[in-house]
């Protein structure tokens, strides 16, 4: 009997050990709680708001990379139709310059018909600047829908070995070339090229190239 008394009461010292102890950390923590100014309840929060600032930081470097992407990708598209409209406009001396060539070694009055014949057309006193097919170098006075007056080029995708930049292709382009003429003296001409297309939302971008072209022919005399 005096056994099973001795066993019950240190079963019991036991609990009370145990409950003391569960008190003493719960008193802990609530000591701890006070220091640092937050109460047991509320330390859980701070794992939502620590989740809602990463996802914030996530997003803002998500828009971020997007936004990059698309200026590059804009940037890309510029440089080519950069490339394309200084290609274009080029070209555009360079027919006036084949025209020249043409008129000017077939004639003895080369230079006087090369003024006074179709590149006449795209001097300022008859217009605003002329378009000249580069299939046939046919020159026609700018009168189109378009910014400038001069028809868009247009280009054949599909179907067409060469592919030319015209004005009888199948598809029409975003860029208008506008050449103007303009006589400096009885033997030099001045040639402006531009060649101008829509990019982005704010206004067209242009690419423009000059040059001096001369009567560099001179009759032999009989």
């Amino acid at each position: 009997m005096m056994k099973r008394s001795t066993i019950y009461n240190l079963q019991l010292k036991q609990s009370y050990e145990k409950r003391d102890f569960t008190r003493s950390v719960r008193l802990g923590d609530a000591i701890s709680s006070r220091a640092s100014g937050t109460s047991p309840s509320s330390t859980a929060g701070f794992t939502l708001v620590e989740t809602l600032v990463a996802l914030s930081i996530f997003t803002f470097s998500i828009i971020g990379l997007i936004s990059m992407t698309a200026s590059g990708i804009n940037n890309t598209n510029y440089a080519k139709n950069k490339v394309t409209a200084a290609w274009l406009a080029s070209e555009g001396v360079e027919m006036v310059r084949n025209i020249r060539d043409t008129t000017v070694l077939g004639s003895a009055t080369g230079w006087s018909e090369f003024l006074s014949g179709p590149i006449a057309t795209c001097m300022p006193a008859n217009g605003s600047g002329c378009m000249i097919d580069a299939k046939n170098l046919a020159v026609s006075v700018c009168g189109g829908s378009a910014i400038g007056g001069c028809d868009p080029l247009r280009r054949t995708s599909t179907g067409s070995a060469v592919r030319y930049f015209d004005y009888s292709g199948s598809d029409e382009t975003n860029f208008v070339r506008t050449i103007v003429v303009t006589q400096l003296s009885p033997d030099e001409i001045q040639i402006d090229s531009t060649v101008s297309w829509p990019q982005g939302t704010g206004p067209d971008k242009e690419v423009s190239v000059r040059e001096n072209l001369f009567n560099w022919y001179t009759s032999p005399t009989p």
